[in-house]
């Protein structure tokens, strides 16, 4: 008996130092730290020539020269009578974010492709 309990001691602080690790990157996701910042994605507001406004800022982890892909969504065609179809992703092309307003705005330049407004951006780190 009093071997078991040897064996079963070391085993509990085991986990129990798991369970602590766990809740440590879980509270660290939940806080403004940049694991939160892993998917950054707004929409296109406005675009004039080669000047794009997106709704990415501060808060979202923007930051001036990130490039993002820039994608249109679209309805899928279905075949008459379908079902109704959806949706499909059509990437347009990128911009470089090169002026941050503030926590929810920045001002991008095209990069490459035809950008319009209500595409959206996006950066995957």
């Amino acid at each position: 008996m009093n071997i078991q309990m040897n064996i079963t001691n070391p085993i509990r602080h085991v986990r129990l130092l798991i369970a602590l690790i766990l809740l440590a990157l879980l509270s660290a996701c939940a806080s403004n730290s940049p694991t939160r910042h892993f998917f950054m994605q707004g929409q296109v507001l406005s675009v004039q020539d080669q000047n794009v406004v997106v709704c990415v800022g501060k808060a979202h982890g923007a930051e001036v020269g990130q490039v993002l892909s820039v994608y249109r969504n679209e309805q899928a065609h279905a075949a008459p009578k379908a079902p109704p179809a959806g949706f499909k992703r059509v990437p347009m092309g990128q911009v470089r974010i090169v002026e941050v307003f503030d926590e929810h705005y920045a001002r991008a330049e095209v990069v490459s492709g035809e950008i319009h407004a209500n595409d959206t951006a996006e950066l995957e780190r």
